[in-house]
């Protein structure tokens, strides 16, 4: 995964690109452009990119193993994913 898929695996989860930007520590400008190829992310903030969406990645699958369903394919704003 990259950051790019990184950002629209966390937008088809129901994150906002400002929500995704304020839980890695950059503007939702940045974010879109990160999303759309303009702009390359410094080491850290693709790194936190892909560690956001690889932990809502873990949970879904978690919560699918518990018989939730899809229950937790969104997250709401502000919220945390968790790694299993």
């Amino acid at each position: 995964m990259n950051p790019s898929t990184a950002i629209e695996s966390l937008r088809v989860s129901g994150m906002t690109e400002q929500a995704i930007g304020a839980k890695v520590g950059v503007g939702q400008s940045t974010i879109n452009k990160i999303r759309r190829g303009l702009m390359q992310p410094t080491y850290p903030v693709g790194k936190a990119l892909v560690d956001l969406a690889t932990a809502l990645d873990a949970k879904v699958k978690r919560d699918q193993r518990r018989g939730l369903g899809n229950q937790s394919m969104r997250v709401a704003p502000g919220e945390v994913p968790r790694a299993a």
